[in-house]
């Protein structure tokens, strides 16, 4: 069996998910070509080589709707012999589209592979796709599905930890994290996304409905500065658990925009194939 190698890797960085975010004004697929064009001139890889273009992507509409992965290789002018497709496996979906790919490439199926995911949900806000999974009640009921925010909000309530506990848990990741960035752990990933890079018509894009659809979504509510009263997660849709006590819903960065993240994958090492610069 052919073994996957990971040629290189790069991502764009975080922003708020919300119309204040850092990267609110590029679209998703400009934050997808930006990466590509990128990864393109750090390997030396000629557009010919690609077997295929494979991104992960939850809320598959809208911006991010008509198989981003396709548009997304296009733009990057990698010409219409480069083909694309996009998967949705929810929060798993860029891991499961490299996993996938390193799949069909030990069996021999390709040799090499563009593969990651993007998810911009400053813009394509979580829930956007109105699936019968968010908003049916019916289907909710028979399948009994629970938001993850009001299940970990659950769960924490059950195991006994307190608002405190998670609060400490998470500046503790914050910490962690700052750490990390000093060190320089993220320098050779994080590709800087430059402003000036925006095409104009990305700036004003205001899909018909898209607000509508962010009222009616969950969401979970950041607590104000000091004192503050427990997060609950609240919908317009039947909840679920009408009996559940919300009062330990403490992420340190709800709905973040996940980084657009893209790997290569060649085959053989014996193939010809394009080196990090």
């Amino acid at each position: 069996m052919t073994d996957a190698f990971v040629l290189d890797y790069v991502r764009t960085p975080r922003g708020r998910a919300s119309t204040r975010g850092a990267l609110h004004e590029h679209s998703p697929v400009d934050l997808v070509v930006h990466l590509a064009k990128a990864l393109q001139g750090r390997t030396n890889l000629a557009a010919e080589q690609i077997d295929d273009v494979v991104l992960g992507c939850a809320s598959q509409v809208d911006e991010q709707g008509a198989n981003i992965a396709r548009t997304a290789a296009l733009l990057a002018g990698w010409g219409d012999s480069v083909p694309g497709a996009t998967l949705n496996r929810f929060c798993a979906s860029g891991v499961d589209a490299v996993g996938q790919s390193a799949a069909r490439i030990r069996s021999d199926d390709v040799s090499l592979v563009v593969a990651g995911g993007v998810e911009s949900v400053s813009r394509t806000p979580m829930f956007s796709d109105r699936g019968p999974l968010w908003i049916d009640p019916a289907t909710i009921a028979q399948i009994g599905s629970i938001h993850m925010g009001v299940a970990a909000d659950l769960n924490a309530t059950i195991e006994g930890y307190s608002r405190d506990e998670l609060d400490a848990y998470g500046v503790e990741t914050q910490h962690k994290a700052a750490e990390a960035w000093r060190n320089g752990a993220f320098e050779r990933s994080v590709v800087p996304f430059p402003a000036e890079m925006v095409r104009p018509e990305s700036r004003t894009t205001n899909w018909s409905g898209q607000r509508r659809r962010q009222r009616d979504s969950p969401r979970c509510l950041l607590p104000s500065k000091g004192s503050a009263p427990p997060v609950r997660m609240h919908s317009r849709s039947p909840p679920t658990l009408r009996s559940a006590r919300s009062n330990t819903c403490t992420p340190s960065d709800p709905l973040p925009p996940w980084p657009t993240a893209q790997h290569y994958y060649s085959s053989d090492p014996r193939k010809p194939r394009p080196e990090p610069a």
